[in-house]
């Protein structure tokens, strides 16, 4: 799961670098709109379809009691939200269940606060019609 983690992060560097080449104008200059950024990470093996979050999602759901996995899961999705936002509302819409447990299961663990609270801000900072009641008391 770390692993999987440290690639999103990768993946969402990939994606900085090359919306900064575009917008600088270098070999070809073009927009880098949500259609380009889908289209750049589908050449580069990311799936589309919300399959890996839905993986991630699995495991949490297999190992609840584990801490580890679950500070691991939650990275994964904080990782996963950078990429684009069809994966961050797969996150918030469809999969906030695994989280809600991990967060109550491990109230404790600094990983899983950390990870839900950058999940809850990019949300916040990007996609604020996802934002609904249930997602800002689900920390409290």
């Amino acid at each position: 799961m770390v692993t999987a983690a440290e690639l999103y992060t990768v993946v969402d560097r990939l994606v900085a670098k090359e919306r900064q080449s575009r917008e600088q104008g270098n070999f070809y200059s073009s927009t880098f709109d949500d259609a380009a950024q889908s289209a750049f990470l589908a050449e580069r093996g990311i799936p589309q379809s919300g399959v890996d979050v839905r993986l991630v999602a699995t495991v949490m759901d297999l190992y609840p009691q584990n801490r580890k996995l679950a500070g691991a899961a939650t990275r994964t999705f904080a990782a996963m939200a950078k990429i684009t936002s069809k994966h961050l509302q797969d996150i918030i819409s469809g999969e906030i269940r695994p989280i809600s447990n991990a967060l109550h299961e491990h109230a404790r663990s600094r990983s899983v606060n950390l990870h839900i609270a950058e999940l809850i801000h990019l949300t916040a900072q990007t996609r604020p019609d996802l934002i609904s009641d249930g997602l800002i008391i689900m920390p409290c």
